[in-house]
């Protein structure tokens, strides 16, 4: 397959199909908008670019080896797992993997700038994982990922937050707003003072940080507490 070609011939479809609805009746506009099409306005060149090696980390083995990470680790993160390879091979992180995943564990905050396509997002994933392993689940929320979407820019305030739930044995579900209510509601009488889930979500709350599962995930609360309030809820939670 010629790559060049197949590129030319979808800009001539898509340039042919954005030109059928377009009637203009004055010549002069008319002249600035076909200039503006010919010039590639709505289809720029080619980007070609080399994606960069990274420096070689050593693997998650090592990481899990020399104590820096939860020995559950090594099973999960692990590549090309099939039905007939359920094992899989090792994770071989990048440097900047392996010295930020250490910040986590030295329980140091840490800043990564890297490319498109070097691995951030395991940078937090992999310690996140590995606190839950090691706190246990049903502790509450132990996690928190903030996407900084273009809505963020604009309003300043926080747009996405994604729960996920990290089991032990190395399954990751995603819990619906009736399990996360009830690891919230049991997490009151086990958390330290205002860490519990239902002390979050009323900070949250508080605070403007409301996402798509907020509604339900207080609704749920409510229901499994037989209260009217979140405030109450705590409170109830504390004797159940």
């Amino acid at each position: 397959m010629d790559v060049f070609d197949l590129r030319n011939r979808l800009v001539d479809d898509y340039a042919r199909y954005t030109r059928s609805f377009i009637e203009i009746a004055d010549p002069r506009i008319l002249n600035k908008v076909d200039g503006a099409l010919d010039d590639g306005a709505l289809w720029p060149e080619p980007l070609l670019q080399l994606n960069p090696t990274f420096l070689p980390g050593g693997t998650i083995d090592d990481l899990v080896s020399d104590g820096t990470l939860h020995p559950e680790c090594q099973k999960i993160f692990r590549i090309d797992k099939t039905d007939a390879d359920p094992v899989g091979k090792q994770l071989l992180p990048h440097t900047h993997q392996t010295e930020a995943i250490r910040k986590a564990k030295e329980g140091k905050s840490y800043v990564l700038t890297s490319g498109t396509g070097s691995g951030k997002s395991l940078t937090y994933i992999v310690p996140i994982v590995d606190h839950v392993l090691r706190r246990g689940s049903g502790q509450g929320i132990q996690g928190i990922v903030v996407y900084p979407v273009q809505k963020i820019v604009d309003d300043t305030r926080v747009s996405t937050v994604l729960y996920t739930d990290f089991h032990p044995e190395g399954k990751i579900a995603h819990p619906t707003a009736a399990d996360l209510a009830k690891h919230a509601i049991q997490s009151v009488k086990v958390a330290e003072e205002g860490k519990d889930g239902i002390s979050y979500l009323i900070n949250a709350i508080a605070s403007g940080i409301r996402t798509l599962l907020t509604p339900d995930y207080e609704t749920e609360i409510l229901r499994q507490t037989g209260t009217r309030s979140l405030e109450e809820a705590l409170q109830k939670a504390m004797t159940l």
